[in-house]
């Protein structure tokens, strides 16, 4: 007869000097202390990658920033340029009116002084006037001339007109 073992399972294992104990503890502190740098390794990596992340964003918000700055700058330079444009376009057509105005103005007074140089010509050329006889209307003296023959051919008796002599008939002449 023999002793056969299938299954052996210790159960606990004591040590009175805690040889044991010393043996795992060892152990124990590299597993504690390599735990602690990969938990130190890790916090540093996400550390670095958190500034890595807020450095980027910060470089993109300064980017945004300048380059609205920049739009609001063209934007004004655009408004500036636009008023400019407005204020010279009105200035233009206020000059406009006024050189028109100093145009008509000198039109009128250059047809005044034509008027009055056509009325002086006319008092050089032209004698006094009288008045025009029985009509009491105001005449230049060859004009009443030119009436008084007139009414002095009326007054004359028509020749009869044998068709052989063509005189002509007594009376103003046409003026040219």
């Amino acid at each position: 007869m023999g002793l056969e073992i299938k299954a052996f399972t210790i159960r606990d294992i004591s040590d009175v000097n805690g040889y044991l104990q010393a043996l795992g503890m060892k152990r124990i502190a590299e597993v504690k202390r390599d735990a602690e740098i990969a938990q130190a390794e890790s916090a540093k990596e996400a550390k670095i990658r958190i500034a890595d992340a807020n450095k980027q964003g910060e470089q993109a918000r300064i980017i945004a920033e300048s380059q609205i700055a920049e739009y609001n700058k063209d934007k004004e330079i655009n408004i500036q340029i636009y008023r400019k444009d407005s204020e010279v376009e009105k200035a233009r057509a206020g000059l406009a009116y006024e050189i028109e105005a100093n145009r008509v103005k000198k039109e009128v007074v250059e047809t005044q002084m034509q008027v009055e140089m056509i009325k002086k010509e006319k008092k050089q050329t032209w004698p006094a006037r009288k008045p025009c006889a029985g009509s009491g209307n105001w005449m230049p003296p060859f004009a009443n001339k030119l009436r008084r023959k007139s009414l002095k051919a009326k007054r004359q008796p028509k020749p009869l007109n044998t068709g052989k002599s063509r005189t002509p008939k007594p009376g103003p002449k046409p003026s040219a």
